[in-house]
């Protein structure tokens, strides 16, 4: 098994995710439904991701990654 399962305890944790794609639309949702507080940021957000960004009430920040975006999370 080439995996590594984690499990973290994320009510209410701050977590930056980064990516654009279907694939973080997807860990958004997983990340969303774990009680985490996401922030997204992407250059080009996908229509998939503008939509989970909604349903999770996560927040969206265009442009590059920066070292202040993740001086700022409890995980990214």
């Amino acid at each position: 098994m080439r995996s590594f399962p984690l499990f973290l305890k994320l009510e209410g944790r701050s977590v930056l995710l980064v990516g654009g794609g279907g694939a973080a639309a997807a860990k958004l949702r997983l990340l969303g439904a774990a009680g985490a507080r996401v922030a997204v940021i992407t250059e080009t957000p996908s229509p998939d991701l503008l939509a989970a960004i909604g349903d999770a009430d996560a927040s969206l920040m265009e442009g590059a990654l920066t070292l202040a975006h993740v001086a700022t999370a409890d995980l990214v």
